[in-house]
């Protein structure tokens, strides 16, 4: 007779039993094999797992949106209608379509100043696009919600764990990407904001962007072609501060000269074409392995999505566990999401929602 091997209860992965979940908040209802992950979710997850179930399982927000994404979303907008006018395009016709926009958003002073900034910046930044090569589009802003499956696994490096992904396994990767073109192949284009550029950085890193490769991977899988390439837009917001005694309309013309002035400071495009196998090479080394994580996570806690520190009998979950502040985090200069709530138990500006994936709404970029 064969002696069975033990088994740790509390380093051995085991299949649940999933009980009744709550259909109320503050449970969303999220899992990654039902609704899926975005690039941004996985950035998250890597990032922080005790702040990644806030985000995803429990649906907390913070309710300030900083100045940075703000201008980011609105300079998104002024692209997106820019190209929807091709050659229809003027500033007056972009001008009504825009004011549509920020209206009812953008209700304060400062808010209607940033969107001015942001519109100013933009005229200068057309001309700018205007002596660059055009391209053809496939198409813009396409929302992307691709099945992807997991190659099951069964992981035994000794007698005390097991870990087993079974056949059949999928999880959506959701995202939205700014443009899907057409020049000699299939490319993706991402147009970006940032207070500062380092160029260098960006020419060096971008075939390990995990927001660049994971949308290669989704057009490949949407479109069923290669993707080969990726064209990146960085656009600079302007550092200019409005002096005391000057009026706005003053302080905008001041900013446009300035771009005007230094293109190269405000604008930067590359163009960087992925190397034979390079995004295979992505999905083997960094997708995959991340997916893996996530899915053995969630089962790890799917039993009882809303206490993830034990597993289904009680017992310390080895798969949870909160990366502590100090760490540097060149993202996050060390404080990260929900400081105020890990540190202080603070509940103020958060608000729980059901919504797992605000950058698929139209009006704000991922």
């Amino acid at each position: 007779m064969t002696k069975k091997k033990p088994v740790n209860p509390v380093t051995a992965l085991k299949t649940p039993k999933v009980k009744a979940l709550p259909k109320t908040l503050p449970w969303a209802g999220w899992s990654p094999m039902k609704d899926g992950v975005s690039q941004s979710l996985l950035q998250k997850f890597s990032g922080c797992i005790d702040r990644y179930h806030k985000h995803a399982v429990l649906g907390l927000r913070e309710t300030n949106r900083k100045e940075a994404m703000e201008y980011g979303t609105l300079f998104h907008k002024l692209i997106e209608l820019g190209a929807a006018l091709g050659p229809k395009y003027t500033r007056q016709a972009l001008m009504r379509q825009m004011m549509d926009f920020i209206k009812g958003r953008y209700d304060s002073m400062e808010s209607r100043m940033l969107a001015r900034i942001a519109i100013a910046q933009y005229h200068v930044y057309k001309d700018w696009e205007s002596l660059l090569p055009k391209y053809k589009y496939i198409a813009q802003e396409p929302v992307f919600n691709e099945p992807f499956t997991l190659p099951p696994i069964s992981f035994e490096p000794n007698e005390d764990i097991r870990i087993r992904v079974p056949s059949g396994t999928v999880i959506p990767l959701r995202g939205r990407i700014d443009e899907v073109i057409e020049n000699n192949g299939m490319w993706i284009q991402e147009n970006k904001t940032k207070s500062r550029i380092d160029i260098s950085h960006i020419q060096d890193t971008i075939h390990t962007n995990i927001q660049v490769m994971f949308y290669a991977v989704c057009s490949e899988l949407k479109y069923g072609r290669p993707c080969k390439g990726v064209i990146y837009n960085v656009i600079r917001k302007p550092g200019l501060r409005q002096k005391v005694a000057e009026s706005d309309d003053d302080f905008i013309e001041r900013i446009i000269e300035d771009c005007k002035k230094q293109p190269t400071h405000y604008f930067y495009r590359l163009s960087y074409e992925f190397k034979p196998g390079e995004v295979k090479k992505w999905v083997r080394e960094e997708l995959l392995p991340l997916l893996y994580k996530v899915y053995i996570w969630w089962r790890s806690i799917s039993a009882n999505p809303t206490n993830p520190w034990v597993d289904q009998n009680g017992n310390v979950n080895p798969f949870h566990g909160r990366r502590s502040f100090g760490i540097y985090d060149s993202m996050t200069n060390g404080k990260g999401d929900f400081y105020d709530l890990i540190v202080y138990g603070r509940k103020s500006g958060l608000e729980t929602t059901l919504e797992m994936f605000p950058e698929l709404r139209e009006e704000t970029p991922e």
